[in-house]
């Protein structure tokens, strides 16, 4: 594993909107490179300003959240953009039926010249099987990003617990911190869709917590995938506020998954991935001190969120290499582009800066 320094220069850190700390946002990046921001905010320069936006479409699309604001309203939402297809599903994944959900989508064809808004459906046979109670965390919430496939299929991974979930966290560290959330340990799981988005059926789980690993806090949440140079799926995720990243891979399009394993990287929260331009792949996750600090609306601001970033030289995701980017950034949960060939864009709610990665050293010279 490559111990060579693999950032040259991280930029100032500045602040967008009303304020710095308004919970778990993310940013869009269209294809003409344009990054759109929540609280009617853009940058048309790569992160270098941020200007007034008047499109009043991202409102509806890009808004902060409310502290456990678990309901419609909960909007971390999953994008895909390229100039002929727009697609942007809400975190919240709600019951209609046994085996049936729903969840609020944004789609275009046209280049946003016109944005639909659709009830998207999911088939998910053993999902959960009651809705979920006012201000709960509970059932199925969509998460991160979509990956488009060869074919034209569309994936997108899903947290929570399906109906068959019985594992309980081990310990009284990790049983208080899923006390408030759900009382089983979470899998990461795959749906597809071949219509734009306009339904989507399960293919697969990624992880699933098995009843004698205690190494695993929370189960496998807050997933984050990319498909590869070589045609493989690379997912990284959450496994605990004590626990670190794992990460799962797919050779056959999502069908099946050979994992978890332990990445190498410590303890982390909302892994970002990104393949770059030379095919190197990096992550981006937060981590919280003390560990268990809540972050986002509603934090005493007594804990300390860093922000880390970690890079596969060779773009497998087998061996990183990791360093610290950012510290005291609210929520810590980001979001990265790449902008220009090594420059690399990050966004943390209010927060936005720019670092410079070293080019690719080549395999051969």
């Amino acid at each position: 594993m490559s111990q060579i320094p693999f950032v040259l220069k991280v930029g100032q850190v500045r602040t967008y909107g009303e304020g710095q700390n308004f919970g778990w946002v993310r940013s869009a990046q269209s294809p003409d490179g344009t990054i759109y921001f929540c609280k009617g905010m853009k940058s048309v320069d790569g992160g270098r300003s941020v200007v007034a936006n008047d499109d009043e479409r991202w409102a509806r699309i890009l808004r902060p959240n409310q502290p456990r604001d678990y309901g419609e309203e909960h909007r971390l939402v999953s994008i895909h953009w390229r100039p002929d297809l727009f697609v942007a599903l809400s975190q919240s994944v709600e019951y209609e039926s046994t085996g049936v959900y729903h969840a609020q989508l944004w789609r275009s064809t046209d280049d946003l010249e016109n944005i639909e808004e659709i009830t998207s459906v999911l088939r998910i046979p053993d999902g959960p099987r009651r809705k979920r109670e006012p201000g709960e965390w509970y059932g199925l919430y969509a998460w991160r990003n979509i990956v488009e496939m060869p074919d034209g299929a569309l994936l997108a991974t899903i947290e929570g617990n399906f109906h068959s979930d019985r594992v309980a966290p081990v310990g009284a560290r990790n049983r208080a911190e899923i006390h408030s959330e759900e009382p089983y340990k979470l899998r990461t799981s795959v749906v597809r869709s071949t219509d734009g988005g306009e339904s989507w059926d399960y293919i697969s789980t990624v992880a699933r917590p098995s009843e004698d690993d205690d190494a695993v806090g929370e189960g496998f949440a807050e997933p984050s995938f990319a498909l590869l140079d070589n045609g493989d799926l690379f997912c990284i995720m959450r496994s605990g506020n004590y626990t670190p990243l794992y990460s799962a891979r797919s050779t056959d399009g999502g069908n099946s998954w050979e994992g978890p394993v332990y990445t190498g990287l410590e303890r982390g929260l909302d892994p970002c991935l990104l393949k770059l331009a030379d095919g190197r792949l990096l992550c981006c996750y937060g981590m919280r001190y003390p560990a268990g600090t809540p972050g986002g609306p509603g934090d005493s601001g007594k804990g300390a969120g860093l922000l880390k970033l970690a890079i596969s030289e060779d773009g497998s995701g087998r061996d990183w290499v990791e360093t610290t980017i950012g510290e005291g950034l609210g929520s810590a949960y980001s979001t990265i582009y790449e902008v220009e060939p090594n420059l690399i864009f990050c966004q943390v709610d209010g927060w936005y800066w720019r670092v410079m990665l070293r080019p690719r050293i080549p395999d051969t010279l």
